[in-house]
């Protein structure tokens, strides 16, 4: 049995690339909320599962090693992708939004790649970077080389669009 988790700082497209793994056959949610925050699932031998948080999740920062090791304790293989996006767009789209503002956004920011990269490194964890612009860019050409890292296969894809040149014409972290 395969885990994915989907890792990565806020609005750096960690919800983007957890609806492609579910398009790609992985059960799981995209959204804040996951049903697996609750009750891990049943694993069958052919169902993958992909696990989202972005770094911080809410105000705190999450748990991976908890986390990992939940999953391990079912019997599961695990695997991250870490997201990352350009850092203009992804500073500002928090400061926009007006939920922090610029050197809240980048100091988290900063504290999540570090969160990150200790917890997966301390357990072992394979992971790959996955680009917000490689997947609007790019599209499918480069969701399949991503998702082939880890043995996926391509699946339905969400509507992919660049929400970053909005933050060109008016950058607040300029």
């Amino acid at each position: 049995m395969r885990a994915f988790l989907v890792l990565g700082p806020e609005s750096s497209g960690t919800k983007l690339f957890t609806e492609i793994l579910i398009g790609a056959g992985c059960n799981g949610d995209a959204v804040n909320e996951q049903r697996w925050d609750e009750k891990l699932p049943v694993f069958g031998i052919d169902d993958p599962v992909v696990w989202r948080r972005s770094v911080p999740h809410g105000e705190k920062y999450p748990d991976i090693v908890s986390m990992v090791e939940e999953l391990r304790d079912v019997g599961c293989q695990v695997f991250a992708y870490v997201t990352t996006r350009d850092w203009p767009s992804m500073l500002s789209s928090r400061v926009n939004a007006g939920i922090i503002n610029r050197e809240t956004s980048l100091q988290r920011a900063q504290w999540a790649y570090l969160h990150i990269f200790a917890e997966l490194k301390g357990l072992r964890v394979p992971f790959a970077m996955v680009s917000y612009e490689g997947v609007t860019e790019y599209g499918e050409k480069y969701i399949k080389k991503m998702l082939e890292i880890f043995e996926l296969e391509i699946g339905v894809l969400p509507d992919i669009y660049s929400g970053n040149d909005k933050y060109y014409e008016n950058t607040v972290c300029s």
